[in-house]
């Protein structure tokens, strides 16, 4: 999957929660609390 897909993705499953994911600062990222919970939704 090419990284414009993976951000396409991401901010679907943003808009679906209703919360952000992930914090983008420049061409880093931090899992935030909600992205961690459903983290552990989709892999527990």
């Amino acid at each position: 999957m090419t990284q414009p897909g993976v951000s396409q993705q991401i901010q679907k499953l943003e808009q679906a929660c209703g919360h952000s994911l992930i914090t983008r600062l420049n061409k880093q990222f931090e899992i935030t609390e909600q992205g961690q919970q459903v983290y552990q939704c989709a892999t527990g």
